[in-house]
């Protein structure tokens, strides 16, 4: 029975992911409109063009079907929603490939809805260099976060072979493809990696929230970064401006509580926490526990090498999906999609749902459609992003069924905190 409100929390979680997917599902289907146009003299353009109106240039419309000397032009508008056109106009060219100006005589606007979707993930398939080099791209971000946590054991004195390093970091990508956002990954993998030493399993345990401690920074300074290389887009829509100052507040926030905690040591400046060191079992693990972090996080070559480590594997996990989207057929710049892809990153990575199923969907939807991405699309790349982390965690799911005998035992030397996290 004890277990029972662990497994309600776990069961609510699924269905609110899976009643957030349904509902863009709703709204994909409900909202996505194709313009066709006829045009008096044939023209060419490539799937995933970018048009605009001449009439109304702010209005875009991406290309659905790619045509050669044809007389009809499938497109879809961008902001989701069908506008009055004139009887006849100008289509010119904003981003990919196609004619320059494309005259038309006629429109016709037809509910899209989840046809348009399946379309677009059956045609990425077509275009499977862009969908290899992104799976390439994620196992190399794997192994720049691998390498980040192999310092902050060097750090600790403790020495794991690549291979065991590597093992479970790929088990903590498969627990976190189903457990709740990033935070089921790492206790697996701090579970593991606090059995594979001779040192105190509690430090060892809690290496891996000291390796994510070290990413977050980049994760909010590299998409402040590119979004002031990016004004046209920060500052033109209310989401990237709350989003934008948000991340300033959180960096100030952030820097304060690492000065306050890890500055100065407060078990020795502080009295209250020296009696709590001295409580039975609980105190001794608090403090070593303080002393890791402390440690890691004042210690120069590991904070600037864990910094650019950081920059490596989350930039190239952000190209990787920059691959996912140009097998959509997508022509996004790719300073416009930086930022925003590692806020997708990040607010998955929160404890919400499990694998941050709906809610990486939904912030996907809600930022890309800030550079133009439009929401079937959106949920497309999301999808696909999300497949590619499957095929990763593949080699876990393999590693995790080769240890599913009995873990390995800390020495009669080592801490013997038993039990499990």
């Amino acid at each position: 029975m004890s277990r029972l409100p662990k497994h309600a929390g776990l069961a609510f979680r699924f269905c609110l992911g899976i009643s957030i997917l349904l509902f863009l599902l709703y709204r994909i289907n409900t909202h996505t409109y194709c313009i066709s146009f006829q045009l008096p003299a044939r023209a060419s353009a490539m799937e995933g063009a970018t048009y605009a109106d001449a009439s109304g240039p702010s209005i875009l419309l991406v290309v659905a079907e790619t045509i050669t000397n044809s007389s009809t032009l499938k497109t879809i508008q961008k902001n989701g929603t069908p506008r009055h056109l004139c009887t006849s106009g100008t289509l010119k060219l904003v981003a990919g490939s196609g004619d320059e100006a494309i005259q038309w005589n006629s429109w016709r606007i037809s509910q899209s809805g989840l046809g348009f979707l399946w379309q677009v993930i059956r045609g990425a398939f077509h275009k499977w260099t862009w969908l290899l080099s992104g799976l390439i791209m994620y196992f190399i971000a794997i192994a720049g976060i691998t390498v980040r946590w192999k310092l902050v054991l060097n750090t600790q004195n403790v020495r794991l072979t690549w291979g065991k390093l590597f093992s479970i970091a790929f088990m903590g990508v498969f627990f976190n493809s189903f457990m709740p956002g990033s935070v089921g990954g790492d206790l697996v993998r701090g579970f593991y990696t606090s059995r594979e030493s001779q040192h105190g399993r509690t430090e060892l345990f809690f290496s891996v929230f000291i390796d994510r401690l070290l990413g977050l920074p980049s994760l909010l300074i590299l998409p402040v970064i590119a979004m002031l290389l990016t004004p046209h887009l920060t500052f033109s829509h209310p989401t990237t401006r709350v989003i934008f100052f948000a991340l300033i507040l959180l960096i100030l926030l952030g820097a304060s509580v690492f000065l306050v905690f890890f500055k100065h040591d407060l078990f020795e400046r502080y009295g209250f926490l020296r009696k709590a060191e001295n409580m039975a079992e609980v105190g001794p693990k608090i403090r070593r526990v303080y002393d890791a972090f402390r440690l890691c996080l004042t210690h120069p070559s590991l904070v600037l090498n864990g910094f650019l480590l950081s920059v490596f594997a989350q930039s190239v996990g952000v190209a990787a999906t920059f691959c996912f989207a140009r097998a959509i057929g997508e022509h996004v710049q790719f300073l416009d999609f930086y930022p925003l892809c590692l806020i997708v990153m990040a607010v998955s990575g929160i404890p919400i749902t499990p694998g941050g199923l709906g809610v990486r969907e939904g912030t996907m939807i809600l930022l890309m459609s800030t550079a133009g991405i439009p929401a079937a699309k959106a949920l497309a790349l999301s999808l696909l992003a999300y497949t590619g982390t499957l095929l990763c965690g593949i080699i876990g799911a393999l590693a995790f069924m080769l240890r599913s005998g009995p873990p390995n035992r800390a020495p009669a030397g080592a801490d013997q905190d038993h039990g499990h996290p």
